[in-house]
């Protein structure tokens, strides 16, 4: 909705998106291991939303490195192998927004 509003209506839209995406990421947070692919998948979802629809390209970086940075450290820490996803989703978030 927010993509295609414009206005107060974009403005209105915007806002419940953020409130909606900042209580799943509390939620994933509590919940999800770092490496977690629904976690890594929301964080990329949430600062994909900040760059592109409320042009928050700070915040957009920081919820990024911060979810790979997190998954990072998670990974090199396990002996054991971790999930494709997941190292999809790492990959993705080092891709789009860290430099």
């Amino acid at each position: 909705m927010s993509a295609v509003s414009q206005g107060a209506a974009r403005k209105k839209s915007s806002d419940l998106a953020v409130r909606a995406y900042m209580h799943a990421s509390i939620l994933a947070v509590s919940d999800l291991s770092t490496i977690n692919p629904d976690r890594l998948r929301l964080a990329l979802n949430y600062s994909t939303f900040l760059f592109d629809i409320a042009e928050e390209s700070d915040q957009a970086c920081f919820v990024a490195k911060r979810a790979m940075d997190d998954a990072q450290a998670e990974v090199d820490s396990l002996e054991a192998d971790v999930h494709p996803e997941s190292m999809r989703f790492i990959g993705l978030l080092r891709k789009k927004y860290v430099s």
